[in-house]
């Protein structure tokens, strides 16, 4: 018998950096962050010899090939054999005669730990993954449907197959897929939907879900009925029960562990959730990967009581399987992580699934490979191994007193008395198994033992499964529940309120029960609430307003299900009319405003618009109201809208712009154009805006410094010390203390004497003056530095006067230098400038530039013509930033059906673009005469093409991204290349590449063909800026600091580590741990191993216009995507003529070259150590 033992210390050791390992006297180099594991296979006997596990603990082989294939899920039946789910195939999918794939019984027939008889049950399958022994076989996922493979001849090989749900969709994604299946003591199985595909599934009934990329759901065996249980998560792989009935699942790219909450929606790349926030997280830490899998709970009795209760989740990444404990504040959940149970210095070892078996052990399936990774690999790449697969038994076999049983029987084969006595037995999965042979193999004739038993009840748990298997057998009275709420043991209690959850129809008795549960234990109040949750009736309101309110602020389970309860009972039709008739305090119908947003419908929109003068909502939260208002009402209803918002923010010219456009969202959203009063109230503001004392708004333009971004200087009031009470300052403090950035004024001719009023610091007040935050004065001419005043270290302002004589008449300009980043006093700020040859803004700079932003999308979406020379100006007035030039420049060009324009606006804020090459682009389109004579159009194509030369081959290769995306630009771009108005070297772009191997029109594509034949192969290139950055990197000169904050100002915008950035593209979470070259390639290559679900899309409306970027999701008539910064465009869905799956990345594949090398050195460094622990 093969047995391992290693202490935990020797796992620390191992696991310190790069593991050296010795086997059969040749060492191997084991780096746990290659993607594809460099080190050679082991024997099953001799990777046992690399596990360490803590005192006590021993790891025994159970199975190994060729007796089984590559596990994937396992599952142990009532007669305490284990079942496991095999793929050859994986990840190809045959659904050809060919397919090998299997699922397999493994028996352990002497009981020495080991698996010695294998039956095939069934063969011919293709990537079989969530399972579980029923009846007379197995009911099992094997792509593409859920069925129930039986053995009707009791031969032990399935004869007959029974489609029970499906197809389940498998074109995008087979790694995930349906897996988890964990039966409930209702009798509901429950399961996990994988990453990335869509799937539209139904059962007998006709009731159907869809489910897109990360869900959990449960269905009848009988194939009756399939429902959504929780909405989201990335990858979930792998489901656990407690024993108080929660489901956790284990995920592969969010949480470790989640605790389902039923109908709670769960963050997943992106997805929004359903207006009431995401349920909770149960933890923050994230075991050092991603790469987290199947999930249980040890609840055998057979381990030391500090590893009872515990979660164990397997790390495919890291080669160990964590262990976590469960706190509770209140009834809401807390994961904490705990020492690692088991480990392996061999990096082949790929724990993807845990089982607590009925023996007291603890079962690991060992997914064997070289390579684990999905989209990090390619998936036909050689290395895969298609055969090594184990299972590992671990057992206590130490000193400390532990729970001992007998070897557990073949539960088939117990009388009612047997079965009843053996649920005594703290072993869940165990006694799931007893609960269902109690009901569907003895069924009605177990009742008088149960009833008997139930008199004196031996545990808290036999009492609760016993009163499980009499509301499942119909005997279950209301006073038989009401008698057990009354029992001391809290668990019971806990499952007298599942089961109400679970009965079909309610009487008073039963509502009245669920209203005592919410008087009850914390743990008791949440399985109240999910029971009202899922019988939901208008009376229900109040009860669980008044639950929610009285609950602990920290108890966040227990507030989010009442939330939950409250939304299903407030879309009951009649809800809100009954929510008129009661009173309510402040708090309470601040509440009902908050679930009033996940409602959304007519009533809703209605009700909270009536709120909105009585509950002080957050500017998000308006804007939502406003928008969830135009979408449900109906059009007639806008002008009430219009005037709500007019009223409640009269004197709030920002809040009034942000409301007009959330209105304006809405009715796209419904497909409708904007109302009258809608353009007559964008109209007025657009005026008001427009009409505004700007001066000093152009005076002063904010830089970068330090390589930093320009900074937001605002507007802040100060006192001076001649007495001057709240003088309005520009300052750098409302940027942050830590922030640094430049200053400076327009030109002006230097007058003979300048003052100003000067506040600041230079530094602490107990420590040496930095001299680096200071007003200073230069000629224009050359540069120089002729006057400086330094931050007074004083928050009231003093004057400085400078006497300019000798340089007056010259022109000159100020500038202001903030350039102290330490944590308090490091700010500068200045007034009062005399003579006011530059002049303090009426407005701070961000809330200006964000006004004529909200007014140009004002006059696009609008149509208002009117505007057209204000906007013109704005487009034209290079003292203003780049983001409100573009914005008018998009509004004013709106109408014009020039695939130039397109294209011109499409590259404006691409990097490398500079502020002339901006003015000259807005140039050209607002002078565009290719629309009248002849003459004209050859002068604009002149100047069309004049600029086109002016840009970098950066900037060009994004043109010529934009123009390939359809054939009419496509063919624009074939003659700009044959001209030389673009350089050929623009289809070195893979990205290009592709799009133009995508066009349906051959001769055009054959044009291309012909235009790069002579190019070096872009792949040549990556591959040796690859090189020369991984020959450049040395980890020890990275700066982490600088890393994370080159990460937060380049990759945030679409990539997330920790609670830092956007989930628009994959989180970056333990992306070190995929070695140097693999984040090199990663960066520098991105197109090379993309996964599906972050492919761009691109999208030809029928008006022509062109929009690539990544499918982020529907609202109402509207699509949205995002681009490649990150931010999302929406238009109409009914408008789109074409649409097609690029398999390219949003990502520029020029990233890395527009980081400079030593940026990009820190920036590597800080991504390398996210790695694990």
């Amino acid at each position: 018998m093969l047995v391992a033992r290693f202490s935990l210390r020797f796992a620390q050791i191992l696991f310190a950096g790069l593991v050296t390992l010795s086997v059969g006297g040749v060492l191997q180099a084991q780096n746990f962050g290659e993607m594809i594991r460099s080190s050679d296979p082991l024997t099953p006997e001799e990777e046992l010899k690399t596990f360490t596990v803590p005192e006590g603990f021993e790891v025994q082989l159970f199975a190994a090939e060729p007796d089984i294939q590559k596990p994937m899920n396992m599952a142990f039946d009532a007669r305490g054999r284990l079942w496991v789910s095999g793929s050859n195939d994986y990840p190809f999918p045959d659904l050809t005669e060919s397919a090998t794939d299997s699922i397999r019984i493994l028996e352990d027939t002497n009981g020495d730990g080991r698996a010695d008889k294998f039956t095939t049950f069934v063969d011919g399958i293709t990537v079989p993954i969530g399972l579980y022994p029923y009846q007379d076989g197995v009911v099992a996922f094997s792509i593409p449907n859920i069925t129930f493979y039986r053995d009707t001849d009791g031969d032990g090989r399935s004869d007959e197959a029974k489609v029970l749900y499906g197809p389940f969709d498998f074109s995008r994604d087979t790694h995930g897929l349906n897996n988890g299946f964990r039966r409930g003591l209702d009798g509901w199985m429950y399961a996990c939907h994988g990453f990335n595909n869509n799937s539209k599934v139904a059962g007998a009934d006709g009731h159907s879900i869809t489910m897109q990329s990360g869900n959990t759901y449960r269905f009848k065996l009988d194939g009756s009925r399939i429902e959504h249980f929780t909405h989201g998560q990335v990858n979930p792989f792998g489901m656990t029960f407690d024993h108080l009935g929660d489901a956790y699942t284990s995920d592969c790219h969010t949480k470790p562990v989640t605790l389902l909450i039923q109908d709670g929606y769960y963050p997943s790349f992106g997805k929004p959730h359903d207006g009431l926030g995401f349920v909770p997280p149960v933890m923050e830490h994230l075991h050092g990967s991603t790469a987290i899998a199947g999930i249980s709970q040890y609840t055998g009795g057979g381990f030391p009581e500090e590893y009872e209760n515990n979660l164990f989740v397997g790390n495919v990444m890291t080669s160990r399987v964590h262990r976590d404990v469960v706190k509770y504040t209140g009834s809401t959940v807390k994961v904490v992580e705990q020492p690692d149970f088991l480990s392996s210095s061999d990096s082949w070892f790929r724990p993807v699934e845990t089982q607590c078996g009925p023996d007291q052990a603890l079962y690991v399936a060992d997914f064997y490979n070289r390579i684990i990774g999905h989209y990090e690999v390619p998936l036909d790449h050689p290395g895969r191994d298609r055969h090594r697969a184990r299972i590992w038994r671990v057992s206590y076999v130490g000193d400390q007193p532990v729970n001992r049983f007998q070897t557990p029987q073949d539960l088939t084969k117990l009388s009612a008395r047997e079965l009843i006595s053996q649920l005594t037995v703290p072993n869940l999965p165990y006694d799931y198994r007893i609960v269902e042979q109690l009901v569907e193999r003895l069924g009605e004739d177990c009742l008088p033992e149960v009833r008997n038993v139930l008199k004196d009840p031996k545990t808290p748990l036999q009492h609760a499964y016993l009163l499980w298997v009499k509301h499942r057998l119909g005997d279950l009275s209301i006073a038989d529940l009401r008698t057990a709420f009354g029992s001391k043991d809290e668990v019971v209690r806990i499952h007298v309120q599942r089961i109400l959850a679970d009965l079909s129809g309610w009487s008073e008795g039963h509502v009245q029960l669920a209203y005592d549960g919410l008087q009850n234990s914390p743990l008791v109040r949440r399985a109240a609430a999910t029971a009202l949750a899922q019988h939901s009736r208008i009376s229900h309101i109040p009860v669980l307003v008044a639950a929610h309110q009285t609950a602990s602020e920290h108890d966040l389970h227990q507030r989010h299900v009442c939330k939950i309860g409250l939304r299903n009972s407030m879309q009951l039709d009649g809800a809100y009319e009954f929510i008129e008739k009661l009173g309510w305090s402040e708090a309470d119908e601040n509440l009902l405003a908050q679930i009033s947003l996940a409602v959304k419908s007519e009533a809703s929109a209605k009700s909270l618009l009536q709120l909105v003068d009585r509950v002080e909502f957050s500017n998000t939260d308006l804007k939502q109201v406003v928008t969830l208002a135009a979408r449900h009402l109906e059009k007639h209803d806008v002008s009430q809208i219009v005037s709500l918002s007019q009223s409640r923010f009269e004197n709030d010219l920002d809040q009034q712009l942000e409301l007009l456009l959330a209105i304006q969202s809405g009715l796209r959203q419904q497909g409708c154009m904007p109302t009258q009063e809608l353009i007559d109230w964008g109209i007025e503001l657009v005026q008001q805006v427009f009409e505004a004392d700007d001066s000093g708004r152009g005076d002063w333009k904010s830089l970068g410094l330090s390589k930093k971004r320009p900074i937001d200087w605002g507007l802040e009031p100060r006192n001076t010390a001649d007495g001057k009470k709240d003088v309005p300052f520009l300052s750098s403090l409302p940027a942050g203390e830590r922030a640094v950035g430049l200053l400076r004024s327009k030109s002006f001719i230097l007058p003979a004497e300048l003052a100003f009023d000067l506040c600041g610091h230079l530094g602490f007040p107990n420590q040496a003056a930095i001299p680096q935050n200071f007003v200073s004065l230069h000629l224009a001419k050359n540069h120089q530095e002729i006057q400086k005043a330094l931050a007074p270290r004083n928050d009231t302002a003093q004057r400085v006067t400078w006497d300019l004589g000798e340089h007056a008449g010259q022109k000159g300009y100020l500038q202001v230098t903030d350039n102290i980043s330490v944590r308090a006093y490091a700010w500068i700020a200045i007034s009062g400038i005399s003579p006011p040859v530059v002049q303090i803004p009426k407005v701070d700079f961000k809330t200006s530039h964000q006004r004529l932003i909200s007014s140009a999308n004002i006059c696009r979406q609008l149509g208002l013509t009117q505007f057209e020379s204000e906007l013109k100006s704005i487009a034209l007035n290079p003292s203003l930033i780049a983001a409100v030039r573009f914005a008018a420049l998009e509004s004013l060009v709106a109408g014009q059906a020039s695939p130039e324009a397109d294209v011109l606006l499409s590259i404006y804020n691409v990097a490398g673009v500079t502020g002339q090459q901006k003015l000259r682009i807005a140039q050209v389109l607002l002078n565009d005469n290719r629309q009248h004579g002849k003459a004209d159009a050859d002068a604009g194509e002149l100047e069309f093409l004049a600029l086109l030369k002016t840009f970098p081959l950066t900037v060009q290769t994004a043109l010529a991204r934009s123009m390939s995306l359809q054939e009419a630009g496509a063919t624009r771009l074939a003659e700009l290349i044959e001209t030389g108005a673009i350089s050929s070297s623009v289809l070195a772009s893979t990205v290009v590449q592709a799009q133009v191997e995508g066009l349906d029109d051959k001769d055009l594509r054959q044009k291309f063909i012909s235009l790069k034949a002579t190019l070096p192969k872009s792949d040549d290139n990556i591959a040796n800026l690859i090189a020369q950055r991984r020959s450049d990197f040395k980890m020890e000169l990275a700066s982490l600091d600088a890393g994370k904050a080159i990460f937060k100002k380049n990759c945030a915008a679409c990539h997330s580590i920790g609670e830092e950035g956007k989930k628009v593209g994959p989180q970056l979470d333990g992306i070190g741990n995929r070695g140097l070259d693999r984040v090199l390639e990663d960066v520098l290559a991105p197109n090379r191993n993309i996964d599906l679900a972050f492919r761009s899309r691109i999208y030809l409306l029928e008006s022509g216009k062109v929009y690539s970027g990544l499918f982020r999701r529907e609202e109402g008539e509207l699509t949205v995507v995002a681009d490649a910064k990150g931010e999302e465009i929406s238009f109409s869905t009914k408008e789109i003529a074409a649409e097609k799956v690029s398999n390219l990345s949003i990502m520029p594949e020029n990233w890395g070259e527009l980081i400079k090398d030593d940026e990009f050195q820190h920036l590597l460094g800080y991504l390398m150590s996210q790695r694990q622990k």
